[in-house]
């Protein structure tokens, strides 16, 4: 019996050693029918990572952007330190996207240091969500893999996504007579120009 004890808690000491890691997400603000940085990141003590996957669950009503493409808007974070890593995102269903990051074997390990910023993804929120809304989203099926190409399965991690009130609207119209006030913060801008073909034409944006 001594034994088997002594065995038992040897396993659960190396269990704990290889899991020490975590990917993170920090609390999301964004504003009604407005977008949004979810930062993702990355701590690693004990294990060099050299790729990540995970699934971001999404509450009713937000959603990655996409550009003119059709493409999610997903960059590599601050801690990334080579263009060697690729990048991907693909919807899943009911509110569910796959990310994945990977790099080639057999090159430098992209991840230099212990902690740090290893993504951002844009999300965006409809008219359906309520201003002063806290929604629940969170990361599951975590995993990373190090050097050794050995995989290791994280905690899932929950965070929350806050609804404000949308940016102030302007319009600039042509043949306005007053500017309107200048003010700090985010602005929706709607200009209204006319341009003709090919004739040369400048756009001001005047506030007071």
């Amino acid at each position: 019996m001594k034994k088997f004890f002594i065995a038992f808690l040897s396993v659960v000491l190396f269990v704990s050693e290889a899991f020490a890691a975590e990917i993170t997400v920090n609390n999301v603000t964004i504003p009604q029918k407005g977008t949004a940085l979810m930062e993702v990141y990355l701590t690693n003590t004990d294990v060099e990572c050299v790729g990540f996957q995970f699934e971001i669950n999404l509450p009713q009503g937000i959603q990655p952007a996409v550009d003119s493409n059709n493409n999610y808007i997903l960059e590599k974070g601050s801690r990334v330190s080579s263009l060697a890593l690729t990048i991907g995102l693909s919807n899943k269903g009911n509110n569910k996207y796959q990310f994945l990051g990977y790099q080639g074997s057999g090159l430098p390990v992209v991840f230099p240091g212990t902690e740090g910023q290893v993504l951002t993804i844009l999300l965006k929120a409809d008219d359906t969500v309520n201003v002063d809304d806290v929604l629940n989203a969170s990361l599951s099926n975590i995993r990373i893999t190090d050097t050794s190409s050995t995989t290791h399965v994280l905690e899932n991690n929950n965070f929350n996504i806050i609804v404000t009130s949308p940016p102030p609207k302007t319009e600039l119209l042509e043949t306005a007579t007053t500017v309107p006030e200048a003010t700090t913060g985010e602005v929706e801008l709607i200009v209204h120009r006319t341009i003709k073909a090919n004739e040369w034409s400048t756009i001001c944006l005047p506030f007071s």
